[in-house]
């Protein structure tokens, strides 16, 4: 009877290609709890964040559209600044193993943490001074409307929903300069 996607662009987007439908689309973007979040990431996790560096951390299924793999290079890119940073990448898939190549080509292992799936992602966002969105694609992202709930600075590819959420730059930063490998 109804059709919903999780943010207004989606629809757009949605209906771009289905403008028969236009009667039955609506946005009802995802639930969202930020009192439950903020008591979520007070959990404890075994990773100690080094308050002498920059951390940040990205959160996601790690697979080629989601951009994890220029991650290796911004470390390097950083640290041949002279910044020290750790990234801490939460989740798992099936460009995994690529993303640790591409840390040692680039000589960048002992900058990065590959966490792994976790139930609860809060801790590594609220402990980060930055949160780091990748994808390519993207509707509605999760990852950046928790980061707000918890106040973390984020960083985005200008994909539809982040820029939705952030209000195009208003509550965070679109960084347009990454490349679709």
């Amino acid at each position: 009877d109804r059709i919903f996607c999780v943010s207004p662009s989606l629809c757009v987007r949605f209906l771009s290609d289905f403008p028969d439908l236009a009667n039955t689309v609506e946005s009802y973007k995802n639930l969202l709890l930020p009192q439950r979040i903020r008591k979520l990431a007070e959990e404890k996790i075994t990773e100690e964040f080094d308050s002498k560096v920059i951390n940040i951390t990205t959160v996601g299924r790690v697979s080629k559209e989601k951009g994890q793999e220029m991650i290796p290079h911004v470390i390097k890119i950083l640290k041949d600044r002279g910044l020290k940073v750790f990234w801490y990448i939460v989740g798992d898939g099936n460009d995994l193993n690529r993303i640790k190549e591409i840390s040692r080509e680039c000589g960048v292992e002992d900058s990065i943490n590959f966490v792994g799936s976790k139930s609860n992602p809060y801790p590594y966002i609220s402990k980060a001074e930055l949160i780091v969105l990748s994808s390519f694609s993207e509707s509605f992202s999760l990852v950046v409307a928790e980061a707000l709930a918890l106040g973390t600075n984020i960083v985005s590819t200008p994909t539809l929903g982040p820029m939705e959420i952030l209000e195009n730059g208003k509550y965070g930063f679109i960084y347009d300069e990454f490349e679709n490998p």
